[in-house]
């Protein structure tokens, strides 16, 4: 059993595709109106029911302090604190030992939490419920200073002519936030090329805001399509580097490769994969051996009715 304050890590290899890199997307269309219901649907609704702690929030003063974080702003050019009145506006209490980071695998993270009900990701709080998968940004032609849905706006891939955008602000403020505050963090990340600038995010802007002696343990899960011999990424060079990371946060550290509690998820989405095979194989080869203690405890049970009987 893990200690009370915690930190797990999950790895999620190749057998979830990376999704290409898409450098924008269209502004959200109604975004005041969708921003404002989710506001109110996550107080109503979620499993933390924020106004059970403490008064409801103000919704739209919370898109008022949102939305100046990004109005009349160029898209490409945000303050990193622009969303510091929201941040603080939303932020409110996560249950310890539920904590979720996660990097490049949102539909996998998101049924492991469960809407927050197994794990806690950034997008099942407030901070972050509210603004999911929406696409916001400013666009000085507008009356209001935010675009609509005809302008394309920049998603948190950077570029040197894009080096901060709303997106990439936005989440990085929430994930912050969030770090500062937790006592057990899970990271689900994926080894693709992309494995490394994942990581380097982690080590930036995570691990640094994480509160030294609050987070006391480390556990990585590491996932593959394929069986992965033992021990071969648990020792890869990220893992070390991570490992050096966090011990210098004084966070004890051990790593697993193919945990079945993340493995029966992945293997729901596709059955096909080869780390599922040896699932299927070892459930089947427990079922043949219980089906053949059961016949021969029948066996003896007749066997034993027959002596009796003659």
């Amino acid at each position: 059993m893990w200690f009370t304050k915690c930190f797990q890590l999950f790895l999620i290899s190749n057998a979830v595709a990376a999704a290409p890199c898409v450098r924008g997307n269209h502004a959200s269309a109604e975004l005041r109106s969708r921003f404002i219901g989710r506001c109110l649907e996550f107080q109503a609704n979620t499993v933390f029911n924020v106004s059970c702690e403490e008064p409801k929030r103000n919704c739209i003063d919370i898109w008022e302090k949102f939305s100046r974080g990004f109005a009349f702003t160029d898209p490409c050019n945000v303050k990193n604190d622009a969303f510091r009145d929201y941040i603080m506006a939303t932020h409110h209490y996560v249950p310890k030992d539920k904590a979720m980071f996660w990097g490049g695998v949102y539909n996998l993270a998101h049924r492991y939490s469960n809407k927050g009900q197994s794990r806690v990701t950034l997008e099942d709080t407030m901070p972050g419920y509210v603004a999911d998968g929406l696409s916001f940004c400013g666009d000085n032609s507008t009356s209001d200073g935010i675009a609509r849905e005809n302008i394309i706006c920049p998603s948190t891939y950077l570029t040197s002519n894009c080096s901060s955008t709303v997106s990439s602000v936005f989440w990085t403020s929430a994930s912050i936030n969030e770090s500062r505050h937790l006592s057990c963090v899970t990271i689900l990340c994926i080894v693709t090329p992309l494995y490394a600038i994942l990581f380097r995010y982690f080590r930036m802007y995570e691990v640094p805001n994480l509160t030294k002696g609050t987070v006391t343990k480390a556990m990585v899960y590491i996932v593959g399509e394929s069986p992965i011999s033992k021990g071969s990424l648990c020792n890869s060079e990220s893992i070390s580097e991570l490992k050096t990371h966090l011990a210098e946060k004084d966070i004890a550290f051990a790593c697993e490769e193919n945990p079945r509690e993340v493995v029966y998820i992945l293997c729901g989405d596709n059955p096909g994969a080869d780390v599922c095979s040896s699932i299927w194989v070892t459930s089947t080869s427990s079922r043949s051996k219980l089906n053949y203690y059961v016949l021969l405890y029948i066996a003896f049970c007749i066997y034993f009715q027959n002596l009796v009987l003659n």
